[in-house]
């Protein structure tokens, strides 16, 4: 466990079964206890509590989403793809290569349980069939991400895509063409919808009934319902230095540093899911919480993985004040190392992942994790069962 000094800096799904080059053939009711922090942090609030990092492909899609973001889900498949072996895999590459990496992600040839469908990326269960019916696969894209806003006025959710630059999008806009679809533009953005058809290339595939076109020809937002798209339309328009809501995403992802899967999550919408007055709480994980208090509300959770990283998973907490990711350190530490499952009797967070060390680094938390079976898919499972005492506050 380790506090560093706050220090500032620039400012910002896939769950490999062995995402590596290798893969590519051609407690007790008590408070769970921790160390004590041992040095105190600056008072100083930085810009950002990192140095310069990348994340530049998550940094992106945040500053795509629209104001009130609530969650985000990002999957990098150029830095999968590499990571797997399969640096130069595109949707035009021979079957034989293509399956060799579809069956290194858990879960997503033969699906697939609710967290490895996340884990592989929402547009992963459509890989059989995309290419013949949109001119495009997920082996084809930079990257995506699925978003959920709320500013309080509207809601909004769309699938985002990059492609790399080069791609030629043409044979996708004359198909739109083809298919009838209307266009409108909007703060640069042109819009292309079609009304629900009983054509198989609709019904498989309902978020391409709309499709945003950024300026930049590479950049896509898809969603089932245009009223869903109108925030990120919107959003074009919002100067990124307007954005200050971003701030604590950009803070986590940079955190996360280049991760190939991230989810990361408003602070006050997480905490309010996981109020045990919301959910049934067994007295094990209340005496465990009750001990642990208080535990602060943070501004963004961030939880991803990356073969690059020693360990490779990663749990970020973005706070306000370099003071508050130090108080939050011993307890959500306790928590994630030895506390009890909400959701499994008996069970502990230590038989997903281990937590191999935490740091404080200026307003961000960081908990290093070795998920079981070097699975990153067990990182991610408390999201999907709302199964984190650890992500709790308890004020």
């Amino acid at each position: 466990m380790t506090i560093r000094p706050a220090r500032s800096s620039v400012v910002i799904l896939l769950l490999a079964a062995g995402c590596s080059p290798a893969a590519n053939p051609s407690a007790t009711a008590s408070a769970p206890t921790s160390a004590s922090a041992s040095a105190t942090p600056s008072s100083d609030l930085p810009e950002s509590s990192l140095a310069p990092t990348t994340s530049a492909n998550l940094i992106d899609a945040i500053n795509l989403a629209p104001r009130g973001l609530l969650t985000i889900e990002f999957t990098d498949w150029s830095l999968t793809k590499a990571q797997a072996g399969f640096p130069d895999l595109s949707g035009d590459s021979p079957q034989a290569d293509r399956d060799a990496f579809l069956l290194t992600m858990q879960g997503t040839i033969n699906p697939p349980a609710p967290p490895t469908e996340f884990a592989a990326g929402t547009l992963a269960r459509f890989a059989r069939f995309q290419r013949d019916r949109w001119g495009f696969d997920i082996l084809d894209l930079e990257w995506e991400a699925a978003a959920f806003a709320n500013d309080g006025t509207r809601a909004g959710s769309a699938t985002i895509i990059r492609f790399p630059e080069g791609f030629d999008l043409d044979p996708l806009l004359a198909l739109l063409d083809e298919r009838g679809y209307t266009s409108q533009v909007r703060n640069g953005v042109t819009i292309r919808s079609h009304d629900y058809s009983s054509e198989p290339w609709a019904n498989a595939w309902l978020e391409m009934l709309n499709v945003a076109i950024y300026p930049d020809q590479r950049t896509l937002a898809l969603s089932s319902l245009p009223d869903a798209l109108d925030p990120f339309v919107d959003a074009a328009a919002d100067p990124d230095d307007s954005r200050e809501d971003r701030q604590p995403f950009i803070t986590a992802a940079e955190a996360l540093d280049d991760p190939s899967t991230a989810y990361l999550s408003d602070g006050a919408h997480l905490c309010t899911m996981l109020d045990p007055g919301n959910m049934p709480v067994p007295e094990v994980v209340q005496a465990e919480l009750a001990a642990a208090s208080p535990l602060n509300l943070y501004a963004t959770l961030g939880i991803g993985y990356a073969r690059a990283h020693d360990p490779i998973g990663r749990m970020v907490f973005a706070y306000g004040l370099p003071t508050t990711s130090a108080a939050d350190l011993a307890g959500r530490q306790g928590l994630a190392t030895s506390g009890h499952s909400v959701q499994s009797e008996g069970r502990t967070y230590s038989e997903f992942f281990t937590v191999e060390d935490a740091v404080v680094d200026g307003v961000v938390l960081r908990l290093e994790l070795t998920p079981h079976s070097d699975s990153p898919r067990y990182l991610f499972l408390g999201v999907f069962l709302r199964d984190m005492s650890y992500a709790a506050c308890a004020l």
